[in-house]
């Protein structure tokens, strides 16, 4: 089924013409429109949103729900979902209540998805049609409708399928040949009213990202804008989309502290008489359009009167003013917003450090739309996160209406921009969401076009096409050239034969078949919905036959197939090879007492087995790779079965080794067969039968929580865990350990929370006395070491984790002027990363402050003395070990952190006007921080203006200074460290240049005062090395 087409220019001008865009969400659906002036005009300025009227719910936006007298009064819902297999749904969805209750609820009245999207379709065009009012016969409508960005083509179609079911096109109503994805329809909007009124905040080569908050899905979409006149912007990295709506607190969190309240104000008799009308009224009218927008973590109590139905009788016998009321202050509402707003604050902060990722830039803006984005509370979260995330991002958001529109309208703007007219954002690339390729040979796949790359709207996206990937068959009227297509959504799993696309070549001498065959290239059309493709030989399209199959099975990997392996034989027929043996089926299809199974069906059983255990292997390596093995085991298929919905595997347990024979069957035929342990017959039957095994189990319990914990058996303190190690253990212990421990009355304590105890915060107060004692006397000192190797070896101190932190901190902040402080506290810092009992992984960006504030302060201490500044640069170099200790620590647990130290230091490094000792302190934890590597790659190509613009001035002012010689020596010791990581044959790959020529090169790189320091070690190795990262891009 495809769209129809669009009218003739022509025929366009005799008629009135009308835009419209609609977008049909999850929760809420509207129609936006925009019509063209009697000069054939339309301006972008022109659209208009329509207000609809549906289920009592007036506006631009209107739930996307059916009322259906057959489900008991509940609503269809979410049936927006269902257009898609549940293979493809996210996890979320697939396990949400209230989508399998509604799903349900649809099917009951036996109503598929595509059904009930074209009758709710139907009831929100009509009313628009007819409110038009334009001459029928002399109206011409055009219709683009968006659907997510990550629907595939099955997807598409259903929804294409539903539009023609509602009865929307006809005569006079016509569809866009495509659809558009709703990220970039917001986006389009969103940019247009941005440069419209803060044209002065955006400038070329700016990152923005647009988040669109909606009601059942949380849509997000990065930006690189390329020109400002004409406005012009490209994809950075492709958009995502997760289930993170307003609909999920509504009906997740409110609904169920409503009910709750509702219940304790309540009487038994007049609760037992509510119904779910009752309390969808109450939150429409209170929550949906008051506390939902405006609440805020300091907001204050809402207090609305008891509706009359909830209250009965008891209302009537009370004075008007002074009946019963209901109340929510912030602290109730926080937990039904919290795991909503963490998910969507998580997504903006995943998409920025991909765009950082992907551009090493930061991301400029930061646009919040959407129906849930109006809400203030998480618009501050997402400005706290981002700046967090980066200072200098600006972040946008949209309190009324405009952008909860903002997808119908970015629709009609779309539609504008198809008819070249100016003031309109246009969109010049997109990143390709699969990779797809060729299949060149029988088991390899040459890939073409790999995920994430830019291909650009209107220019060329031409691939070459390997001579393997051909297949040349002979016909009647001479020969056609095949070539099939592949492709890869997700990593390891190939969908072979998406596309055929047929040459006919007619009859050629057989020696010009070859020529032929080496000027083919394949022309990519990616509109951001789907891939379409062309034959171009010799920059001409040529006239070809595609077919688009639908059967899809996994092949091998991509990694272990070869990137273009030559092949002599030819794919001569349009049938697939399978790696599953039909035989298999038949044989099982016989044993259950199929005996006729003709071939065709015997052929669709066969792909549909193998693209079902081709799903299960790609599971079971993701659980696998989840475990860090490299072994697949019983255990990970059947996780992969669970995760499924398969039934699991039984008669194996993942501890038995399975020992496998082989016989043949005959040439390239064997069976595999596993080995049946002999046992004693007699023995087995009169051995007891074996108890059932039973699943291994875990039972989640609170640790401490920044010092506070439940006191539950689960944590002893220290006391009670000495006490238990009296207990008699075994049938011939001593009864009398039990009463001496104290144990012979035991009672167990409610869960409650305590405080610190009272032996922990004396301990924390005897530690800050001792290492803060500066005295000089030995015993002082003594004991000052015991303290820190207490610190370092004492397996509970857990629960002052926080409290350590926060005096380090304080004291650091407070204190830069006395080196002694500082220096203990980066030892006291030195001896909680030693502690093998402490989990630090949440504390590492804490505890990498005050390090690199020691790090790179201006001025550390008050002495001037030669002995001072070799205190204060020996305290410098601790503070980097500490750091590079951080980032190889915890960099495994903090994705983010090593990357961020990396940054800081550099970007100190590189800054002019910071003093030598900044300067000294930023390399050292560069080389800490980055590793060799991040000198080789970010250090060597900016040495050369660093010693122009840094050095040269300092030597002639500071010349045989410390500070000077030190710098000097820093960097030295920074580009030596890449002698150590220098591969064993460096000194064959470069040749045997001589050394007046290396070491004229090697200033004219680096520089001649490092150059000179370099060059005077002598090590022709590290000289070669450090030329070689010329080359890098």
């Amino acid at each position: 089924m495809t769209p129809p087409k669009l009218p003739t220019q022509t025929e366009a001008n005799d008629k009135r013409q009308v835009l419209v865009g609609l977008d049909f969400g999850t929760t809420y659906s509207g129609i936006s429109y925009a019509k063209f002036d009697s000069h054939g005009q339309i301006h972008a300025h022109a659209c208009r949103v329509f207000h609809s009227r549906l289920h009592g719910h007036v506006g631009g936006k209107v739930p996307t729900k059916i009322q259906n007298e057959q489900t008991q009064g509940l609503s269809l819902e979410w049936f927006k979902l269902s257009l898609l297999h549940r293979d493809d749904l996210p996890a979320d969805v697939r396990t949400s209540p209230k989508f399998n209750m509604l799903t349900t609820a649809r099917e009951s009245v036996d109503m598929s998805a595509i059904a009930a999207t074209g009758a709710y379709l139907r009831m929100l065009w009509d009313p628009f049609y007819r409110a038009l009012g334009e001459d029928e016969s002399n109206t011409l409508v055009q219709l683009t409708v968006t659907v997510p960005v990550v629907w595939p083509q099955y997807a598409r179609q259903s929804m294409l399928q539903a539009i023609q079911e509602a009865g929307i096109v006809g005569p006079r109503v016509q569809l866009a040949p495509k659809f558009v994805a709703e990220t970039e329809a917001t986006a389009i909007t969103l940019f247009s009213r941005f440069f419209n009124r803060q044209s002065s905040n955006l400038k070329e080569g700016d990152l923005v990202i647009v988040c669109d908050c909606g009601g059942g899905t949380v849509d997000s979409i990065a930006y690189e804008i390329v020109s400002l006149e004409p406005f012009f912007v490209k994809e950075c990295i492709p958009g995502e989309c997760i289930l993170a709506g307003g609909t999920l607190i509504d009906d997740d969190g409110f609904m169920h502290l409503l009910r709750a309240k509702a219940r304790s104000i309540c009487s038994d008799r007049a609760f037992a008489t509510l119904t779910d009308r009752d309390f969808e009224d109450f939150a429409r009218h209170r929550w949906e359009y008051d506390m939902k927008l405006r609440y805020t973590v300091n907001a204050e109590d809402w207090d609305f009167p008891l509706p009359l139905a909830w209250a009965k009788s008891r209302t009537r016998r009370i004075r008007v003013g002074t009946g019963a009321r209901i109340s929510f202050s912030a602290s109730e509402l926080a937990p039904v917003f919290e795991p909503v707003v963490t998910k969507i604050v998580k997504l903006v902060t995943s998409q920025m450090q991909k765009v950082q990722d992907a551009t090493c830039r930061d991301v400029s803006h930061v646009v919040v739309a959407g129906g849930f984005g109006r809400n203030r509370y998480l618009q501050t979260r997402i400005e706290q996160a981002v700046e967090t995330l980066s200072p200098f991002t600006m972040t946008h958001c949209y309190l009324g209406d405009e952008g909860w529109n903002s997808v119908s309208i970015g629709a009609v703007l779309h539609a504008i921009q198809a008819h070249s007219l100016k003031n309109v954002v246009g969109v010049c690339s997109r990143i390709a969401r699969a990779s797809y390729g060729v299949r060149a040979g029988q088991e390899s796949v040459q890939w073409l076009i790999n995920m994430g790359d830019s291909l650009a709207t209107r220019g060329p996206n031409r691939r070459a096409v390997p001579i393997q990937a051909l297949t040349r068959v002979p016909t009647g009227e001479g020969y056609n050239f095949t070539v099939t297509l592949c492709r890869e959504r997700s990593k390891g799993l190939v969908e072979d034969g998406i596309c055929r696309i047929i040459w006919s070549v007619g009859k050629l001498e057989y020696e010009m078949l070859s020529t032929v065959q080496g000027g083919l290239e394949i022309e990519f059309h990616w509109d951001g919905n789907s891939m379409d493709f062309s034959l171009v030989y010799r920059g001409v399209e040529q006239e070809t036959s595609k077919r688009h199959l639908v059967l899809i099975f996994p092949t091998s990997p991509r990694n272990n197939a070869p990137a273009c392996a030559p092949s002599t034989s030819v794919m001569a027929s349009d049938t697939p090879k399978l790696l599953w043996n039909p035989d298999n089926v038949k044989d099982v299809a016989e044993s259950v007492g199929i005996s006729s199974l003709n071939e065709e069906a015997l052929k669709c059983l066969s792909q549909d087995v193998e693209y079902r255990i081709g799903q299960v292997i790609v599971e079971s390596l993701r659980f696998m790779r989840a475990a860090r093995r490299t072994t697949l085991t019983v255990n990970d298929i059947s996780l992969a079965l669970k995760a499924l919905d398969v039934e699991p595997l039984y008669g194996y347990d993942s501890t038995r080794p399975l020992r496998y024979g082989e016989a043949s069957l005959g040439p390239g035929q064997p069976l595999f067969y596993i080995e049946d342990e002999e046992v004693d017959f007699e023995k087995l039957i009169n051995a007891p039968l074996p108890k059932v095994p039973r699943d291994m189990g875990f039972t989640a319990h609170w640790l401490a929580i920044e010092g506070v914990q439940p006191s539950i058996p689960q944590n002893p303190t220290t006391s009670e865990s000495r006490s238990q190690e009296l207990l008699p253990k075994g049938p011939g212990a001593n009864p009398a350990l039990s009463a001496l421990a104290g144990n012979d009355n035991v009672s167990m304590k409610p869960s409650v929370k305590h405080i610190v105890s009272k032996e922990l915060i004396l301990y924390f107060d005897k530690i800050q006395a001792a290492v803060l004692d500066d005295n000089p006397d030995e015993e002082v000192v003594r004991l000052r070491q015991a303290a820190l190797g207490s610190v370092r070896d004492d397996p509970g101190l857990h629960q002052l984790i926080p409290y350590f932190i926060t005096f380090i901190m304080d004291r650091v902040t407070h204190h830069l002027d006395d080196t002694f402080t500082l220096k203990q506290m980066m030892e006291l810092t030195n001896a909680l990363i030693e502690n093998k009992s402490l989990f630090l992984d949440p504390y590492a960006s804490p505890l990498s402050a005050p390090a690199l504030t020691c790090l790179m302060a201006r001025k550390l201490g008050t002495d001037e003395g030669t002995d001072a500044l070799k205190e204060q640069y020996d305290l410098r170099q601790l503070a980097a070990s500490l750091v590079g200790q951080i980032a190889r620590k915890y960099s495994a647990s903090n994705t983010l952190l090593r990357p961020k130290l990396t940054r800081t230091c550099l970007k100190y490094f590189l800054d002019p006007t910071k003093p030598p000792a900044v300067l000294y302190g930023a390399i050292h934890g560069l080389l800490e921080a980055g590793g060799p590597e991040a000198i080789r790659v970010l250090v060597l190509r900016n040495l050369k203006t660093f010693d122009s613009g840094i050095l040269q001035p300092l030597k002639e002012k500071a010349e045989g200074t410390m500070d000077y010689e030190m710098l000097v020596q820093g960097i030295v010791q920074a580009v030596a460290s890449l002698a150590d990581h220098i591969q064993a044959d460096a000194n064959e790959v470069n040749g045997t240049g001589s050394v007046e020529t290396e070491l004229s090169e090697l200033k004219e790189f680096i520089g001649p005062i490092v150059g000179d320091k370099i060059a005077s070690a002598g090590n022709r190795r590290l000289i070669r090395t450090i030329l070689d990262a010329r080359n890098l891009d």
